[in-house]
């Protein structure tokens, strides 16, 4: 069962070792099936001559294997350190033998990639294989040191104790909501203490904490809307409570309320008149919970623009369930034509807080007048469209191997 949940490139036996060189590990509770670490079989295999950059993928769904997608990569680095994790300038290699090209297909994603001027042909690489490790939220703990970096443990489906490895991530994937509906479904401990260990990801740690919560998101695409102007952004009107005795002068009904931090429909409620706004106030009174209201508007369809590093998609998505929540239920997706206009909507929302290199914006389209009103955007956990799931995990897996050049390990100087 749990060899479907633990992923390894090239073994799993040597993550083993990376546990021991970093001070011990709780590899002991694996015993049961498959060639988990801590198992007998685990302990026979031999230790592979190439380092490995050990890559987390935060990512609860079995059935989509990340480790597939990263099989034959490699990262060539130029300065070899102490320990199984090695800094310095970087070059990544995808199976089919690119490199620097890489550089080139992701110029549109934020930042930039090193000239290969700035990198010293002369100098000794090292190149080091890529392990994914990919697990849901509840799957693993972890503990941060101050200039350590982190150890992560791994646990069985379902437990809580007991790991069955133990290793040091050096990158990071998350494409999970660190935050579910439910308290027992708030992770967001875990992702500060990748933060503070400093370990690099896509998308930034600190873009991901912030689009958790939607004030946040929604107040990045009000800025955006204030220096363009309503007509070059269009971001449906919107109100902010922060508690129920704020809940007083509401936009015209209907309105759409939306509770909390919650996503994909839930804590969303359609209100036709004060009365029921009224009900929804006495009940948020009973919680801790802010609350945004907005204009309801009829939509046609729904509206997804996808940004993926220097890749774009334009989605049209109509519901066929006939719930007011066009984004719930059964949903016929059709893909567009990019125009001038999606495109600066998903570049615009992608440099916020700091840059995002995976971002989607959603839009409605009214079937009243016409009109598209951007509703939110979402950062590195966005969702991918199945008949274009393949292509579009090579493109992450591309991202992730850019950035790694980029963050993991600078490119040494020219001498």
């Amino acid at each position: 069962m749990f060899s479907s949940l633990w992923r390894a490139v090239g073994g799993t036996g040597d993550v083993s070792a990376d546990a021991g060189a970093a001070g011990g590990a709780s590899a002991a509770g694996g015993a049961g099936g498959g060639d988990i670490v801590g198992s007998p079989a685990a302990a026979r295999v031999e230790e592979p001559a190439m380092p490995t950059v050990n890559v987390l993928v935060v990512d609860g769904d079995e059935s989509h294997d990340w480790s597939v997608y990263f099989k034959g990569c490699t990262v060539d680095l130029l300065t070899r350190l102490p320990g199984t994790f090695v800094e310095g300038g970087a070059v990544a290699h995808r199976p089919d033998g690119a490199a620097a090209s890489l550089a080139g297909e992701l110029a549109g994603a934020s930042g930039g990639a090193p000239s290969a001027d700035d990198i010293d042909a002369d100098a000794p690489r090292v190149t080091c294989k890529i392990r994914v490790v990919q697990v849901g939220w509840d799957d693993f703990n972890l503990t941060a040191y101050a200039g350590e970096g982190c150890l992560v443990d791994v646990f069985k489906r379902g437990a809580r104790h007991g790991s069955v490895a133990c290793f040091r991530p050096h990158f990071l994937l998350v494409r999970n909501v660190v935050r579910g509906v439910t308290p027992d479904q708030d992770f967001r401990n875990l992702l500060y203490g990748l933060r503070y260990a400093g370990v690099p990801s896509v998308n930034s740690i600190e873009s991901i904490i912030m689009t958790q919560e939607r004030p946040l998101a929604h107040a990045a695409l009000l800025d955006i809307e204030r220096r363009l102007g309503s007509a070059a952004f269009p971001v449906l009107p919107q109100t902010y409570y922060p508690n129920h005795r704020a809940m007083c002068i509401t936009p015209s009904y209907p309105i759409v309320t939306k509770v909390g931090h919650a996503h994909a429909g839930f804590g969303k409620s359609r209100l036709t008149d004060h009365h029921a706004f009224g009900d929804l106030k006495s009940v948020i009174a009973l919680t801790s919970m802010y609350v945004t209201a907005e204009v309801y508007v009829e939509g046609a369809y729904d509206l997804r623009i996808q940004k993926i590093g220097g890749h774009y998609r334009a989605y049209k998505r109509t519901s066929m369930s006939g719930d007011w929540k066009t984004n719930t239920g059964t949903s016929v997706m059709e893909e567009l034509e990019l125009t001038a206009e999606y495109r600066r909507w998903v570049d615009e929302a992608s440099n916020s807080f700091g840059g995002m290199d995976i971002v989607t914006v959603d839009a409605i389209h009214s079937a009243v007048d016409d009109r598209e009103w951007i509703l939110e955007m979402n950062g590195t956990s966005s969702g991918l469209a199945p008949e274009h799931e393949e292509e579009d995990s090579l493109h992450l897996r591309d991202l992730v191997l850019q950035r790694m050049v980029e963050l993991v390990a600078a490119p040494a100087p020219r001498r």
